[in-house]
């Protein structure tokens, strides 16, 4: 048995044949009942596992509090965005997102990623948006989605918050996402996920990420907009 971080994240050449095998597959699989019942034996000891292997820290307030103010300005000044992006307008759009993402590196270097134990569910979210939108610095955001991913295995962050990073990388690199989660405009005005790999299962890998149906998902952006 292993404990994957990133299911979906980046892989290499298989050695042997194999496949991971999720809690939600066990049930349904063509093996002996002694391997099924082992099998769900095993998966009954991966939390207490994990959160032996890694501990939580202590809750710091002043970093919650430095967390939601950030990402206030940020929800602030993207919320106000006009159709047409000046120059000037995006001088101070690059500046805010520059900011936080060096002010969250500093973080992160310091504590590791600032997750619940730390900064509580609020706070977690807030990082996970400062790290969402570090486009601009990719290798750091290829640095964090490992520690969000641990994170998430320990139960110290959302698993939504690791498919939309996930996606976000993967759309840049190949033009491929998992998830479905980064939409674009396309022709019609309306707003589409970009491509999506092996799109049959993408309703299946959301739900494993806490993630409502992709239809639902993009039904709501475009009433939004």
């Amino acid at each position: 048995m292993a404990v994957v971080d990133r299911p979906y994240g980046p892989t290499g050449p298989r050695e042997h044949p194999f496949r991971w095998v999720s809690v939600r597959e066990l049930e349904d699989l063509d093996v002996p009942a002694d391997t099924r019942f082992l099998g769900s034996a095993l998966f009954e000891t991966v939390p207490a596992t994990v959160a032996t292997q890694r501990p939580r820290p202590v809750r710091d307030e002043a970093l919650r509090r430095e967390l939601l103010h950030r990402r206030g300005i940020d929800q602030a000044f993207r919320s106000k965005l006009p159709r047409v992006v000046t120059d000037e307008v995006a001088a101070r759009w690059a500046g805010i997102d520059e900011g936080n993402t060096e002010w969250l590196r500093q973080v992160i270097d310091r504590v590791g990623w600032p997750g619940f134990a730390l900064c509580g569910e609020d706070g977690a979210d807030a990082a996970w948006l400062l790290a969402q939108h570090a486009d601009q610095k990719p290798q750091l955001q290829q640095t964090w989605i490992n520690l969000l991913a641990e994170a998430v295995t320990a139960g110290d962050a959302e698993p939504r918050h690791l498919a939309f990073l996930e996606d976000r990388i993967a759309n840049r690199v190949d033009g491929q996402q998992w998830f479905g989660t980064q939409h674009r405009q396309a022709l019609d005005g309306s707003f589409e996920p970009f491509p999506i790999r092996d799109p049959d299962r993408v309703d299946q890998r959301r739900a494993e990420h806490d993630l409502e149906l992709l239809s639902e998902a993009t039904k709501r952006i475009n009433s939004t907009r």
